[in-house]
């Protein structure tokens, strides 16, 4: 979750093309939203998949 916060600190608008990623409680009470064309983002998403066994 730490890199996906970092990721939206470090987003950059990235036009019509990208990857676009989140992270939301069940209720709905925290949500991060990560919109951006950055390799690093999709493989740290995966990774964090993987780590809660979510595959």
């Amino acid at each position: 979750m730490k890199r996906m916060i970092d990721s939206k600190v470090e987003e950059r608008f990235p036009g019509n093309s990208g990857d676009s990623f989140s992270i939301t409680n069940s209720d709905s009470t925290f949500v991060i939203k990560v919109y951006d064309h950055n390799d690093k983002n999709s493989k740290s998403y995966y990774r964090l998949i993987k780590e809660l066994k979510l595959e």
